[in-house]
């Protein structure tokens, strides 16, 4: 039988695949966020160009809503280094069977 909450916790929660962020949003207090950096191909230009958006994916139930920024506090790779920051373009929607979600991401800077 699949552990689905197992399978969750070692994604999004372990060392091998998540990368933590402070999330930052106006008026709250700041908390850390797990969540996996990636890239969608999107149409641009009518249709006449192919574009990549970078994604962010995590697991739902961390509040994270567009609008936020989310700073990273570890090591990303080579397009990632600490303290990059993003700001999440749309509202997350949920992915697979629900209890992940995904969002677009705009650079904010470093």
């Amino acid at each position: 039988m699949i552990d689905h909450a197992r399978d969750l916790a070692e994604v999004f929660f372990g060392e091998e695949f998540a990368i933590r962020f402070v999330r930052l949003r106006s008026a709250t207090e700041d908390i850390e966020v797990r969540a996996i950096l990636g890239s969608v191909d999107d149409d641009a230009l009518e249709g006449r160009v192919v574009a990549a958006a970078r994604t962010v994916h995590f697991a739902a139930g961390q509040d994270v809503r567009v609008g936020d920024q989310l700073r990273a506090l570890e090591d990303g790779g080579p397009d990632v280094p600490i303290g990059t920051t993003f700001k999440l373009l749309d509202t997350p929607r949920r992915v697979n069977d629900g209890n992940e979600m995904r969002a677009l991401l705009g650079s904010v800077g470093g």
